[in-house]
């Protein structure tokens, strides 16, 4: 989502009443996917069983344990290395295992240890279930045990294939047919699907109706997440998309209690299907995001949620469409753009994720963590139901622990960033992993208690990856243009910056007076409140900041034991640099929120940076010039050059003049001096001339001068005096 479209959201909210109603709406069906994710953990459950014997029983014995039938033994089963012997009206005598039986040659009297001849038969007879805590699952259903054991092992397998392949499919479909539809179709689709798994008439069309149903609840939970970023604004969106991840882990819950209540596996999953059907009834209701609207310049049906959304929010004027994108208001009237309209954009695929190794390693990394923090999520959360102890109670844990970690998650983000939250706890997750396997099998009570904690450090990385991954990867791709090839066509820059590469033929028509361009996404800073951000955090420290006018240095000797030199240009009367000059710019700055794009002459004097509340228009580069006053013939110059590049840019507004002096020497000064007067020594370290490239090396700067005051510092060790800054 481009900078300049949250001026739609600085207009009608962040999170108004509109998007809170959009919001829990879309979440709510949320919980469907958590239903349907860990449905199997019961549904598939294996029961104790036997083989079924071939007649009337009379007797059934179980070590020293005797019962008229063998539903009075199940309560005394221990092992699946166990077997009943039982007695029929005929006087035979069987013994029943798990995956075979045998029949007593010659004996008479019933015991349970036996050493004469038996004859071993297959399980023909079908097999005899405990029924004692479900009435039926999939497995009593069709039998899935011994040699068709592996089909039931295949059926969660089979699930988060569909889970896979849903994610592709509609998350692809959503780009081009919409949200709204998609949400529409997938959140009917598990309804419809839900209940048609509880009719199934075999196994293998119970495993391709959850193939069908994995992928409509992976489709939901993928496009919602994208659909409900899209409603909300950057000061809320961190909240609003972790704690989608909520109500995934309510439907959790959902599992546990209705588990418990129904023990029919067909029943279950009935119940676990209209859960949510309110949703499915209601969901016709959701809008279609205004952003994807514009994407596909449908800019009259924008507007009209867009005025939706100002009325439920009570704002009187709501932002207009013109204000978002670069359009005609006759275009406005038509839907559409012109047939004039020869601007050509590249179109990306999967394969852009490998574009260049930078990428390519990003990419890498990032389906690794994806890995691990499924397979983490999903180990802790299905391994829940046989740690011991209530299986229910287990699993309702597991999903109410989540709940929780993602306000942490929040908090641990805004605090220490999306890295430093991520890592700790995929690390802290894996710990609880090792510690479990040495957990000695008896303590129950510890082990579940570690894997909730397994489980709330994984739902805190496995939360944050879906947010993270969405900003990691370039989302505009800009353009550096030239009016005949250069020397290096491959600049040293070209590994720094994202996506790097040679503009096509297509995109190279935007500027038919230029004949090679260079295609890249970098990073622009907006400098006064990066100014102000680097003091708050100064000042968090404990340092002290004062405003004074220094005309010498040794006027801070008294004071201070080391000086850092960043005076810019003051420097040059401040410590007599006569190397040092200034470089007058001017640029202008204009409102035209459309404006994307950076997009930069390969002169450097040329250029457009689009930034969060304005676009820069530039530039001059004036040597040796100390003139503040603003040229007009200077801002005539620059604005034509501009709209030679970007045409759209003479409907700009609110154009202001900026002039400013840049700092500029042969090369930046970062040295360590020692000033002297009458055997006083004064340490001082410069920092300055930075020129133009100022916030692209201040902070390689800013490290290498931090590392000469360490070099004061120890200088000083030893001395009476107390280092400060």
């Amino acid at each position: 989502m481009a900078l300049s479209s949250e001026r739609l959201f600085d207009s009608l909210g962040h999170f108004g009443r509109f998007q809170a109603c959009v919001y829990f709406a879309s979440v709510f069906q949320a919980m469907s996917c958590g239903i349907h994710y860990l449905a199997s953990v019961f549904m598939a459950v294996t029961p104790n069983f036997v083989c079924g014997f071939p007649g009337n029983v009379s007797s059934v014995l179980f070590h020293n344990s005797s019962a008229s039938s063998i539903e009075d033994i199940w309560t005394l089963w221990t092992s699946a290395e166990n077997y009943i012997v039982v007695q029929l009206e005929n006087g035979e005598i069987w013994e029943l295992g798990q995956c075979s039986r045998s029949k007593r040659e010659a004996s008479l009297d019933l015991a349970y240890e036996y050493k004469g001849n038996k004859s071993v038969f297959p399980c023909s007879d079908g097999f005899l279930y405990d029924a004692t805590k479900w009435k039926s699952t999939v497995v009593t259903q069709w039998d899935l045990v011994c040699d068709r054991e592996w089909l039931a092992k295949l059926i969660q397998p089979t699930f988060m294939l569909g889970v896979l392949i849903g994610a592709v499919i509609f998350g692809d479909i959503a780009d081009r047919l919409g949200r709204q539809r998609v949400i529409w179709f997938t959140s009917a689709g598990q309804f419809v699907f839900g209940i048609a798994v509880a009719f199934t008439f075999d196994y293998y069309s119970f495993v391709i109706v959850r193939f069908l149903l994995a992928m409509v609840s992976s489709g939901y939970l993928v496009v919602a997440f994208v659909y409900v970023t899209e409603f909300v604004g950057i000061k809320a969106r961190t909240w609003a998309s972790m704690h989608v991840h909520a109500f995934f882990a309510m439907g959790i819950m959902v599992v546990a209690l209705v588990g418990f209540l129904v023990r029919t596996w067909w029943v279950y999953q009935i119940f676990l299907s209209i859960a949510t059907l309110p949703f499915v009834l209601c969901c016709w209701m959701l809008p279609e995001t205004p952003f994807w609207l514009l994407s596909e310049e449908r800019y009259e049906d924008a507007q009209k949620v867009i005025d939706t959304m100002a009325r439920w929010n009570k704002v009187s004027t709501p932002c207009k469409v013109s204000e978002l994108c670069s359009v005609q208001q006759d275009d406005l009237a038509s839907g559409r753009r012109g047939d004039d309209d020869t601007s050509s954009t590249k179109k990306h695929n999967i394969l852009d994720l490998f574009c260049n190794w930078q990428i390519a390693r990003r990419t890498i990394t990032v389906w690794l963590i994806w890995f691990t923090g499924s397979l983490g999520y999903y180990v802790f959360s299905l391994s829940s139901v046989s740690l011991g102890g209530n299986e229910y109670l287990n699993l309702f844990l597991i999903g109410a622990v989540e709940l929780p970690c993602y306000i942490i998650a929040c908090v641990a983000m805004d605090k220490l960033g999306r890295r430093n939250t991520l890592i700790p706890f995929l690390i802290l997750s894996a710990l609880i992993c090792v510690l479990i396997m040495f957990i000695p099998q008896d303590f129950n009570i510890l082990i579940i208690l570690a894997n909730m904690a397994g489980k709330f450090s994984i739902g805190v990385a496995f939360g944050l990856i879906y947010l993270y991954t969405a900003e990691l990867y370039p989302t505009i791709v800009s353009w550096q243009v030239f009016k005949s090839p250069p020397k290096e066509e491959l600049p040293f820059w070209s590994d720094i910056v994202l996506g790097f590469r040679s503009m096509s033929e297509a995109e190279l028509q935007r500027f038919p007076q230029h004949r090679f361009g260079q295609a890249f996404t970098t990073l622009k800073c907006d400098c006064p409140p990066y100014l102000l951000w680097l003091e708050k955090r100064l000042k968090a420290t404990g340092t002290q900041m004062y405003t004074r006018k220094v005309a010498d240095l040794w006027e801070l000797h008294h004071e201070y034991d080391i000086v850092v030199n960043c005076a810019g240009l003051g420097a040059q009367q401040l410590v007599g640099d006569k190397e040092l000059f200034p470089v007058r710019g001017q640029v202008l700055k204009v409102h035209a929120p459309w404006v994307k794009l950076f997009i930069r002459d390969g002169d450097g004097l040329t250029y457009i940076y689009p930034g969060v509340h304005s676009v820069t228009l530039g530039g001059t580069r004036e040597k040796g010039s100390w003139s503040l006053s603003p040229d007009a013939g200077i801002t005539r110059d620059i604005f034509d050059r501009c709209c030679s590049l970007e045409p759209s840019l003479q409907g700009a507004q609110d154009i202001e003049v900026k002039v400013g002096l840049r700092p500029s020497r042969q090369c930046v000064r970062v040295q360590r001096e020692i000033l002297s007067r009458g055997g006083v020594k004064l340490p001082v370290v410069h920092n300055y001339g930075h020129g133009a490239g100022g916030f692209s090396v201040h902070r390689g700067t800013a490290n290498e001068a931090a590392h000469l005051v360490g070099e004061c510092i120890s200088a000083l060790q030893g001395s009476s005096s107390r280092a400060k800054l």
